[in-house]
C-alpha cells in the first residue's frame, strides 16, 4: 500500500512538472508570434489563469473537506 501511494505521487509529480514545462513554452511561444491578434493572446492567457483558480479552489476544498470528513474512517 505505501509503494501504491508513493508511486501515485511520483506520477502525478512527474506530470505535473512536464505539463507545466510545455504549457509555460506554448504560452511563451504564442505571446511572441507578433502574427496573432492581441485579443487572442489575452483570450489565450485568461484561459489558462482561469483553469488554474478553479483547480486550486478544488483541490483547497477537498483538502478542507477531508479534515471534516464523518466517515473517513469507515472501511467497506
Amino acid at each position: 500500500r505505501l509503494e501504491r501511494g508513493i508511486g501515485w505521487i511520483l506520477i502525478s509529480l512527474g506530470a505535473i512538472v512536464v505539463l507545466s514545462y510545455g504549457i509555460y513554452h506554448a504560452v511563451a511561444a504564442l505571446w511572441q508570434d507578433s502574427t496573432l491578434p492581441l485579443i487572442l493572446k489575452y483570450g489565450t492567457l485568461a484561459l489558462i489563469i482561469g483553469t488554474v483558480i478553479l483547480l486550486v479552489s478544488v483541490v483547497r476544498e477537498k483538502l478542507l473537506l477531508r479534515k471534516h470528513d464523518r466517515y473517513k474512517e469507515i472501511e467497506r
